[in-house]
């Protein structure tokens, strides 16, 4: 489908841990999906070297911790994961992750003002590490314009991005190495 190579994972965690350190002071929430084991493994990485806590909302952000600790894929002790729906108290020295990026309802983004408490001095961003799904786009615009007026700045840039799925240059590549005798895409 596209042309091209696509960007690796490498990628996204370079430019989140840039903004996360040139920004220090601000607090952090990253919207990403809950199966992308290798995205949440750079932001703890990163939460890791900047000695700050990870507060974790979104049950299908809960399975995926579980499975990541289970597994020793993670090493880092200062997460937070909020099963109890209660109102945590989030500052500067917190990174959020939270599900939700594509608008769902009862989602933790959707939830945020429910679930986390920043006091006033401490600037909120909300980093959306997420494509938008076809047929999301009226739900995600919604839903920004009510965390605009919430309060929290909204950063939504392909840098914080990158597709799972092959290039047409890839998928090329990858049919000339295995030389399938049939080939059917599935996403």
């Amino acid at each position: 489908d596209k042309e091209g190579y696509a960007n690796a994972e490498k990628y996204v965690i370079d430019n989140l841990d840039k903004i996360i350190k040139q920004n220090n002071k601000e607090l952090f929430i990253i919207t990403t999906f809950a199966s992308n084991i290798e995205r949440l493994q750079g932001i703890v990485e990163i939460a890791k070297k900047y000695k700050k806590r990870i507060v974790i909302l979104g049950k299908s952000l809960f399975y995926s911790f579980n499975f990541m600790k289970k597994n020793n894929l993670i090493d880092y002790d200062n997460i937070y994961i909020n099963t109890d729906n209660i109102k945590v108290t989030c500052t500067e020295n917190d990174i959020v992750i939270v599900t939700g990026n594509q608008g769902e309802n009862n989602s933790g983004l959707t939830r945020i003002n429910e679930l986390l408490y920043v006091p006033k001095k401490i600037r909120k961003n909300i980093i959306f590490s997420s494509s938008i799904i076809p047929g999301n786009e009226v739900k995600i615009r919604e839903l920004k314009i009510q965390l605009l007026k919430k309060g929290y700045n909204i950063i939504d840039d392909n840098i914080y991005h990158v597709s799972g799925h092959m290039s047409k240059n890839e998928l090329n590549m990858l049919i000339k190495y295995l030389k399938p005798h049939f080939y059917i895409p599935i996403h």
